[in-house]
């Protein structure tokens, strides 16, 4: 409505209804009221008292339920110097109570949506989450001791007595000759055997003696002996590989009389007991330290046997092992470790001989020292700790 318009005055003061249904949005609404009033609806739109447009999009019905009680809704024309404008009250009737609820309810749910739900796990989404922590945390564990293992051995040690003592007792252990009985006319050492039969004539006719077990139970004059020498296996599962079936031998019966033995993978380890009566079985350890050979890198724990020392029984012990077959074509790594003080250094030794079984046959040895002070008593700890104790001998 034109402010100058003869039909101004007459129209201020009038009451009119708009009804407004469900669908009804302020465009439709400003169409209606400015085709009641006979303006065009291009040139108006609808304002609230804080002078804010409504958005043509919007339903009615929603925005005015949720309005304070006598609200305005200005129709203002867009051209200069006009400013006219119709009341609504939220107060008339807007049709059903229901209708009213409906809307009220949509609007409402709108502005304030539900929080969204808890996300809920299944018993195997928990147990992975659980696993996942728990391997954090033991990984952090590991780091700590790596760390503290490094800072004692390679901070605190002499390095010119750590090079003495490993000459020392590279020689006296593994640089001593292979007994005549054993290998005759021929000068055999250590670093010669080529498979575990070798292996166990080292450790009966050379080990033993160089150890003087049961006797001073030293090495190189100078260098105890303390606590038990370890063997430590690791097998293959037979038969964890993959060969064409056109190059299996087969008996009459159709089962393939030629086994395999794969490379060693964590994945192919063998674990199950063996042996006579089983007697042989597996002990896992926590810790995530690998021994890095020539053919793989091991993990720690395995088949294990400590034997005492005692020449006598150490030597009955090897024999038995021997004669039951506890290394084989299974065998990929063969761990003897023990551990020295030398008093004159005050240092402990922890020597490694690893014989490693390739997937050819052939037995490769070598040698480990790791030195440690005395002085640092929670390196034993460690050492200790991360260690695995067979249940028996």
């Amino acid at each position: 409505v034109r402010r100058g318009d003869p039909e101004w005055h007459s129209f201020r003061d009038v009451d009119v209804d708009f009804r407004v249904g469900s669908e009804h949005t302020f465009e439709s609404l400003k169409r209606d009221v400015c085709a009641y009033f006979g303006v065009p609806a291009s040139l108006h739109a609808l304002f609230n008292k804080n002078n804010t447009e409504w958005q043509p999009s919007l339903l009615v019905l929603p925005e005015l339920l949720l309005a304070e009680p006598g609200c305005q809704i200005w129709l203002v024309s867009q051209e200069p110097d006009e400013n006219d404008f119709v009341e609504a009250r939220p107060s008339v009737d807007w049709g059903s109570e229901a209708l009213c609820e409906e809307m009220l309810n949509q609007k409402k749910a709108a502005l304030n949506p539900p929080p969204a739900p808890k996300k809920s796990y299944t018993m195997e989404q928990f147990l992975i989450k659980d696993f996942k922590a728990r391997t954090r945390g033991e990984i952090l564990r590991d780091l700590l001791f790596v760390v503290c293992v490094v800072l004692a051995t390679l901070l605190t040690r002499d390095v010119g007595a750590c090079y003495t003592g490993r000459v020392a007792v590279d020689t006296a252990d593994f640089g001593e000759s292979f007994p005549p009985e054993y290998k005759p006319n021929v000068d055999f050492q250590y670093p010669d055997i080529a498979n575990y039969e070798e292996m166990y004539q080292w450790l009966n006719g050379v080990l033993i003696g160089a150890l003087d077990l049961g006797e001073s139970n030293t090495t190189s004059m100078y260098e105890r002996v303390i606590g038990k020498i370890r063997l430590t296996q690791l097998r293959v599962v037979e038969d964890s590989c993959s060969v064409p079936p056109e190059l299996l031998d087969k008996n009459s019966t159709g089962n393939s009389t030629i086994h395999c033995y794969p490379v060693f993978t964590t994945e192919n380890m063998m674990q199950a007991p063996y042996g006579p009566d089983s007697r042989w079985s597996f002990y896992e350890s926590s810790s995530i330290l690998v021994t890095t050979g020539f053919y793989a890198s091991y993990p720690a724990g395995g088949y294990m046997i400590d034997v005492p020392l005692n020449a006598e029984i150490a030597a009955n012990i090897f024999e038995e092992l021997e004669a039951n077959e506890w290394t084989g074509r299974e065998t990929r790594v063969v761990f003897v470790s023990y551990y020295l003080y030398a008093r004159n250094y005050d240092l402990f030794y922890q020597v490694l001989a690893i014989l490693e079984q390739s997937a050819a046959g052939n037995v490769r040895p070598m040698v480990t020292y790791r030195p440690f002070p005395l002085t640092f008593d929670p390196v034993i700890f460690c050492l200790l700790y991360t260690s695995p104790s067979p249940r028996d001998s």
